[in-house]
């Protein structure tokens, strides 16, 4: 790791250590989601003025994503690349690699050494939530040598996020090895300080080689729909406009193969205690259960980092980039450090 990355790791553990401190005071809700439904009659902004609240009747809960049933397959000794690992209640798949992989903009490699990346895709079937970072892979070469991940090395890193049931994330992980080493496998802990491994294989299969799949299909889940305000914990969440395609700010450069689009968001404290509100506590999923982070500054008027008190609201535009090909099915409101988390879908 250069004194880039180093440099990097230690700003993300103080972040992480100062985020905690200055959210611990946060409300941690659990209680069920209450929906109010979206009326004809809303303002000039597609914003809802009218709503019917009801109680938590059966119909009307946003109930949690299913998952198809899973059985797991016994792991052989060796794995490969495109091999679908399960342990527990999660997966990892290397989908390809980078040797040498493309440096990110302000990557430095060190003298005698090479930059390789892994393009991984990592998935929560139905356990509890999972946390997912660059630092948590390891890379071995073919004489057991262990390398940490190189941050910002490659573009299109892998996000800093959490995995609820029927989730996952797809992103490049690199690292910087010796110029003779030979890739094997790829390791990625379950928890930033410990859990268990997944592991992975990094060589291309065999001839003949049945590649190692597993049941990772995903069921839809019961969402509120576009304009509708989901409650929760003295919480709320409505999704009031999506652009798609998305008028792009000003600073904004789009990657090739994907397309921005914007959602126009209300966060409310109903009755809680005060509510940190950010851009990036924001994450859209799409219809197969992928997550994608805020681009920040992707749309003009996104929503304000602020915070609020009980009886306040916030509105504004979280902006995203996703794969030209994606169908986007809901956001999810899930401030750092809380286990609050709010959901509510984008179709009518």
């Amino acid at each position: 790791m250069n004194l880039k990355s180093k440099l990097a790791a230690v700003l993300f553990v103080a972040s992480l250590i100062l985020a905690s401190i200055a959210c611990g005071s946060e409300a941690s809700p659990t209680s069920a989601p209450i929906i109010k439904t979206a009326t004809p009659e809303t303002s000039s902004q597609g914003e809802p003025t009218k709503a019917s609240e009801t109680q938590p009747a059966e119909t009307q809960e946003p109930k949690p994503t299913e998952t198809a049933a899973l059985t797991e397959i016994p792991q052989p000794t060796e794995t490969y690349l495109g091999d679908i690992v399960v342990q527990s209640d999660y997966f990892i798949s290397a989908v390809q690699v980078e040797d040498p992989a493309t440096p990110g903009l302000l990557y430095q490699a060190e003298a005698g050494k090479r930059l390789v990346a892994v393009e991984i895709i990592v998935g929560n079937l139905s356990g509890t939530k999972l946390s997912v970072n660059p630092l948590n892979t390891t890379l071995l070469d073919s004489e057991g040598f262990t390398y940490q991940a190189d941050l910002g090395a490659r573009d299109g890193q892998i996000s800093t996020l959490e995995l609820g049931a029927g989730e996952k994330l797809r992103g490049w992980i690199a690292f910087q090895i010796p110029e003779a080493a030979q890739l094997a496998s790829l390791k990625f802990a379950t928890s930033l300080f410990g859990g268990e491994d997944l592991k992975v294989g990094l060589l291309p299969p065999p001839a003949g080689y049945t590649p190692l799949t597993a049941d990772i299909a995903r069921r839809a889940p019961q969402l509120a729909k576009l304009g509708d305000v989901v409650e929760v914990g003295g919480y709320s969440l409505s999704a009031v406009t999506v652009e798609d395609p998305a008028k792009p700010g000003l600073i904004y450069q789009p990657e090739k193969g994907t397309r921005l689009v914007a959602v126009e968001i209300v966060v409310g404290n109903v009755s809680g205690p005060e509510l940190s509100v950010n851009p990036l506590y924001v994450v859209l999923v799409d219809s197969e259960g992928f997550l994608y982070e805020a681009e920040l500054a992707g749309r003009d008027g996104q929503i304000d980092t602020v915070k609020i008190n009980s009886g306040e609201k916030v509105k504004g535009w979280v902006a995203f980039q996703v794969p030209e090909n994606a169908t986007l099915e809901s956001i999810k409101f899930a401030p750092l450090f809380s286990d609050l988390a709010i959901q509510t879908g984008l179709t009518q």
